[in-house]
């Protein structure tokens, strides 16, 4: 992977690296995007598709009927005829995902503003965390603008909003419950789509204000919708646990401290908005670029060769390592220099792939236990109990240093894990390998022996 941390990264680098590093945790970030448009609400639909169409003389199975409390069915209906009734629309949202792993806590927040206009007009803006883009259609051209890279896309515009989706350069995420959802055609099939279960909770409050709860309950996902208690319904909010779905890809014995919740939170809808060609109007910022496409395919579709590149540490002296040892003292590359080859193990205990190299770049280390070999476990910003734990439980012995804040993974480049370093006597990288490999035994054997003549 590249060092985006070895010199200052432009602004397409930095946006470049985070798709690369969100890739990582796909399962999870794709997650937390689809469950929360009931357009297409369920998460795991793609994995579970099959590789090839069933043999035209198979029988179709029978639709699973799913279960809907009459209250609930009544309240949907009535929203879903509003929505399809209205000829504009306009409101705010809020999103907000919330994730827990392996002792980390990380929350991404998001603002939405919204408003559209029967067949094909519509403007979305988004600001979160370092991250927004804007999206407008005037009903003839559809842009797409990121501002932080000062690129704007421009395609034809569809026929409806809801197929905004699928047009070129417009992203996914939450605001297509609106688009492809509640502005669709047939808001009612969208919202009990793969539904399993629909039941009414009751009534309840929020923000001083008397909401309908229903709770809908998916194969791997449940989540809570609160509609607002008036003639035309419109939901309120939204909040999708989404932990099932995470869990599956994180090791059994660390899935104790594992949650992912998205809540999404609606103010100010208006059914009938009153709209000028302004609101889907679109001016270029100074120095706006426009381009086909805002990150070139070519460049994602060579990310595979681009990670299975030379890590370009490779041949450099190794950064600095100074951060406190589990059971007490400080890691140190310094006190090896001319005797030892170190090797340092970028992990997590929530961390797949990690949990199987680590015991076998344990299991290499101690073969050369008499031959100056080192290994040093560090451990990505967890807590010690959950690492103390996690190495009881696997019987591990091994030298866990704790990187508590990240800042030794942002020096080492890493942008995934596992991430396995090896420096040699002098303290020059030598090889980096990142993932995990059946063939990873052989591997590090071939990188260590040279090191040891």
């Amino acid at each position: 992977m590249v060092n985006k941390s070895a010199y200052p990264p432009s602004k397409e680098q930095t946006i470049h690296s985070s798709m690369k590093h969100s890739r990582n945790i796909s399962r999870w970030a794709a997650a937390s995007l689809l469950v929360a448009i009931c357009a297409a609400p369920a998460i795991h639909a793609a994995d579970k598709a099959p590789a090839t169409p069933p043999a035209a003389t198979a029988k179709a199975e029978p639709k699973a009927k799913i279960q809907i409390d009459p209250k609930a069915d009544e309240l949907l209906k009535k929203m879903s005829e509003a929505f399809k009734n209205s000829k504009s629309m306009r409101v705010n949202m809020k999103t907000l995902m919330s994730m827990k792993l392996g002792g980390m806590n990380q929350e991404m927040p998001a603002d939405y503003k919204f408003v559209a206009e029967r067949p094909n007009k519509m403007s979305m803006t988004m600001q979160g965390e370092g991250m927004g883009v804007n999206v407008i259609s005037d009903g003839k051209k559809l842009v797409v603008h990121v501002p932080m890279m000062n690129r704007y896309t421009e395609a034809d515009a569809p026929a409806k909003i809801e197929d905004v989706g699928e047009s070129s350069g417009a992203p996914s995420g939450p605001h297509e419950i609106l688009t492809s959802g509640l502005f669709s055609d047939n808001p009612y099939e969208t919202l009990i789509k793969d539904a399993k279960k629909i039941a009414y909770v009751g009534m309840g409050k929020d923000a001083e204000k008397d909401l309908h709860h229903l709770r809908v309950t998916q194969d791997d996902v449940e989540w809570d919708m609160y509609l607002s208690n008036d003639a035309k319904p419109t939901i309120s909010k939204i909040r999708a646990d989404m932990t099932k779905a995470m869990a599956e890809g994180v090791p059994e014995e660390a899935r104790a401290g594992v949650s992912m919740v998205m809540t999404l939170t609606y103010s100010n809808w208006d059914l009938a908005a009153k709209t000028t060609a302004d609101d889907f109007k679109f001016t270029p910022p100074a120095g706006a670029e426009k381009v086909e496409e805002i990150v070139p395919q070519a460049k994602a579709d060579d990310d595979e060769e681009e990670e299975n590149a030379p890590s370009p540490l490779i041949g450099k002296p190794a950064p600095k390592l100074d951060v406190p040892l589990l059971n007490g003292g400080e890691a140190s590359l310094a006190k090896h220099k001319g005797k030892d080859v170190v090797i340092l193990d970028f992990w997590a205990t929530w961390c797949g792939p990690c949990v199987r190299a680590m015991p076998i770049i344990s299991e290499v280390v101690s073969s050369y236990k008499d031959k100056g070999v080192v290994l040093y476990a560090v451990n990505v910003q967890e807590q010690p109990k959950a690492i103390t734990e996690f190495l009881e439980k696997r019987k591990l012995n091994v030298t866990v240093a704790l990187d508590k804040d990240g800042a030794v993974s942002e020096r080492y480049g890493v942008e995934g894990i596992p991430q396995t370093v090896i420096i040699d006597k002098e303290g020059v990288i030598r090889s980096v390998h990142v993932g995990f490999s059946p063939e990873l035994k052989d591997i590090l054997k071939k990188d260590i022996d040279p090191l040891l003549k």
